[in-house]
């Protein structure tokens, strides 16, 4: 390839010179030029005249704008570098995560002159880099071809700028104004993620097809979706906790409290509990006047109470889809109360009866009588167990074991095609159990669907194995299925629960 050269360059003046006769004459025992030589020099001569006759007629702006152009694409790969390519979040990568006991979340939860939320408040200062950086290096090692899918980019990118908002948050939170103004920024980020597991959905939808390795990409989803609900949980509990200490007549400062008050108002679906405006009477929310709640750790959780609004508000969606919906049983030990973290499973029991909900109706379109689903409740000294059984005609034999894997569903092909438009996608993965910040997509129209992008199962184990329990299942195919979910109770060694 012939390298181009200005005019004013010496080499190219001496070349323009150049000609076989004057050559010949150089010719020397040092440099002896023979014929075919002299032809090479000449030809390229004429390849770098042809050239600079094209380059002399260019105006001088021509190339200042040249140089313009590369001074700014450098400028931009240097800030996309730095971008990328920080220290701080590979020396946070190294630190490693301090877990914290749920129980005793729940006993320093508590203070006479409301000085745990300034311990809670630091504890987050300092924590929520190190987990934001932990989900960074996850989102870096998935595969290449994924992690450019723009809605992989767009996770990435808010990880980043999170993650440098709470760094450079250095100053020690000493007073309850301080500990306000850190609110705003914990609530912002929550905001901001709130449609993640949406865009989770969408990134690994279109490049599914370009994975060879589904083991290594269940792996990385579990690690982000479990270091997702670990940074939700803990955020979440930290503003429940001033919601609850009534010092403030407000948890967030008046100009955060203006801004989502007017977004709330633009859109209907638009929720949060840190809102003066939300903070009505709902038996479902976290009330700064009931001394059952400890943030967001309930102290006498009923596992009937979570199956009935579950069951509400499946066989509502149910209804709406099919037009009838089965009854749903309760047995076991039904009066059962313990302290637990009731917002992981007001994500992950709805999902478990949405699939028997569904099973069973499409197994028994025909019938005039749908079969019940039965929920038992086991509470032992170690842990408690859920057991959904259904009559939905079980899982076939080949597809056993790709039940747990991301972007499998059982939904036939006429129900796939119906949800490959944009609102039915966000519908899927909005929260479908009132788990306001922790599953919501932003922008969601109506209520969850009945079957989606096949996320559901797996992240509901993804979300019991972090809590130290198990999702399981046992299929008696032509008749129904039935799930197992085991949890630890928070209290009882060694598995205790660490957020």
């Amino acid at each position: 390839m012939t390298k181009h050269l200005i005019p004013s360059s010496k080499l190219y003046t001496n070349l323009k010179l150049a000609n076989p006769v004057a050559l010949r004459q150089a010719s020397n025992a040092t440099q002896n030029f023979n014929d075919e030589y002299i032809g090479k020099i000449m030809k390229k001569k004429h390849q770098h005249v042809n050239y600079s006759s094209m380059v002399e007629h260019q105006p001088s702006s021509y190339y200042a704008k040249k140089r313009t152009d590369l001074s700014e694409s450098k400028e931009r790969l240097t800030t996309i570098s730095y971008f990328y390519a920080d220290p701080e979040i590979d020396k946070a990568t190294e630190k490693p995560l301090t877990r914290l006991n749920p129980m005793t979340m729940m006993y320093l939860g508590v203070s006479d002159n409301n000085s745990h939320l300034l311990r809670s408040a630091n504890y987050l200062r300092s924590e929520l880099p190190i987990r934001l950086a932990h989900m960074i290096k996850e989102l870096r090692n998935l595969p290449f071809i994924v992690a450019c899918h723009p809605s992989i980019l767009e996770i990435h990118e808010r990880c980043i700028k999170t993650f440098r908002q709470f760094d450079q948050y250095d100053k020690e939170i000493k007073n309850f104004e301080s500990e306000k103004a850190f609110n705003n920024l914990v609530f912002n980020m929550l905001e901001m993620n709130k449609d993640l597991l949406a865009l989770l959905c969408e990134g690994f939808k279109d490049t599914r097809r370009y994975i060879s390795n589904e083991t290594l990409i269940k792996h990385r989803l579990n690690k982000i979706l479990s270091t997702r609900l670990g940074l939700r949980l803990l955020c979440e509990h930290h503003l429940a906790l001033n919601k609850q200490s009534n010092l403030h007549k407000s948890v967030l400062s008046n100009d955060i409290i203006d801004m989502f008050e007017t977004k709330m108002n633009n859109n209907d679906n638009f929720y949060s509990t840190y809102l003066p405006s939300n903070s009505g009477d709902n038996s479902n929310s976290i009330s700064a006047r009931d001394e059952e709640w400890v943030g967001i750790i309930h102290q006498k959780f009923s596992p009937k109470k979570l199956i009935d609004t579950s069951a509400k508000l499946v066989t509502k969606l149910c209804k709406e889809k099919y037009g009838i919906a089965p009854k749903i049983k309760i047995d076991g030990h039904i009066n059962s109360y313990f302290p637990y973290l009731p917002l992981p499973l007001e994500y992950i029991m709805p999902e478990l009866l949405k699939n028997s909900f569904r099973a069973t109706t499409e197994n028994h379109r025909y019938s005039s009588n749908l079969p019940d689903v039965c929920v038992t409740i086991a509470v032992n000294k170690k842990d408690f167990i859920f057991r959904i059984r259904d009559r939905g005609g079980g899982i076939p034999h080949n597809l056993e074991e790709k039940i747990f894997d991301y972007h499998f569903s059982t939904a036939n092909e006429d129900r796939k095609e119906s949800c490959n438009d944009n609102d039915s996608f966000t519908n899927d993965c909005m929260n479908p159990s009132g788990f306001g910040m922790m599953c919501q997509a932003s922008g969601s129209q109506g209520l969850a669907v009945m079957h989606g992008y096949g996320f559901g199962l797996p992240t509901s184990k993804a979300y019991a194995e972090y809590l130290g329990g198990s999702l399981s299942f046992q299929s008696m195919q032509g008749i129904g299925c039935d799930f197992y979910l085991r949890l630890s109770l928070l209290d009882i060694e060694p598995q205790v629960v660490r957020i």
